[in-house]
C-alpha cells in the first residue's frame, strides 16, 4: 500500500497516514483491534515510511494512561465482552446514545489533541501520524 501512495503522488506530494501503535493497543491496553490485519510499533511504522518518504513529522493522539483504567473497569469490560458472543454491546450502546458514556468509563485513552512526537522517542499514543514527502 505504502509503494502504491509513492508511486501515485506526485514529485514533492505530501502523505498523511495514520496508524494504530500494536505496542499500545495490543500490549498495553490489551485491546483487540478487529480493523487492522496488521498492526506496527512506532518504530516500524517509521522505518516503513521513511523507506519510502522523507518525513517531515510524526504526530500523536490518544495518549494512553494506565490509571485511567482500574482493574475493576478491565473486568467488567472483559466480562461483558465474554458473555456478548453475537456482538451486540456496539448496537445497544450506539441506540441509547451511551457512547460517550462508556468511552469516559472504560476507555484507557485520554482525549488529547493531535501533537509532534519525536521519532526516536517512546510512544504512549494509541494513534501515530506520519507527515511525509515524496521526493
Amino acid at each position: 500500500m505504502i509503494g502504491e501512495f509513492e508511486r501515485i503522488l506526485k514529485p514533492g506530494g505530501l502523505l498523511l497516514i495514520s496508524s494504530p501503535d500494536r505496542e499500545i493497543i495490543t500490549d498495553k491496553a490489551h485491546l483487540k483491534n478487529k480493523f487492522h490485519i496488521n498492526e506496527l510499533s512506532k518504530k516500524e511504522f517509521v522505518a516503513l515510511l521513511q523507506k519510502h518518504f522523507n518525513i517531515e513529522g510524526i504526530y500523536a493522539q490518544d495518549k494512553f494512561n494506565e490509571n485511567k483504567q482500574p482493574r475493576y473497569r478491565r473486568a467488567i469490560k472483559n466480562a461483558i465482552s465474554t458473555v456478548d458472543v453475537f456482538q451486540l454491546r456496539p448496537k445497544i450502546v450506539g441506540m441509547l446514545g451511551l457512547t460517550s458514556v462508556v468511552h469516559k468509563h472504560f476507555s484507557s485513552a485520554e482525549e488529547t489533541p493531535i501533537e509532534q512526537v519525536e521519532i526516536d522517542s517512546p510512544n504512549d499514543f494509541f494513534v501515530l501520524i506520519g507527515v511525509c514527502r515524496k521526493n
